[in-house]
């Protein structure tokens, strides 16, 4: 019984804060821009910026219209859209805000 509870404890401690705290990272809402030519989900910041995101395939997120996340990124320079609202990036992280 000890034992089962030292291993579940931390779990409550692990992931997305409820609080909508960030902790140092990005906060932005997925937006569905499939409607643009070239276009399908990208995130907008609270200063209206846009950033085209060239890897959902690899983070734990299906992106969805309207939803918060937390996320960190890198940015691709040398990479070329077709859809060009924003600069494209690579997430490195991704939590959704619930």
């Amino acid at each position: 019984m000890l034992y089962s509870l030292a291993l579940v404890l931390p779990l409550a401690f692990i992931g997305c804060d409820q609080d909508d705290d960030c902790n140092m990272m990005d906060r932005g809402t997925i937006v569905d821009y499939t409607g643009f030519d070239g276009c399908g989900f990208v995130i907008v910041m609270e200063d209206s910026s846009v950033y085209e995101v060239a890897n959902w395939q690899e983070v734990n997120v299906i992106p969805k219209d309207g939803m918060d996340i937390c996320f960190d990124y890198e940015v691709e320079d040398f990479w070329a859209s077709i859809c060009m609202v924003g600069q494209m990036i690579s997430l490195t992280d991704c939590q959704v805000i619930e």
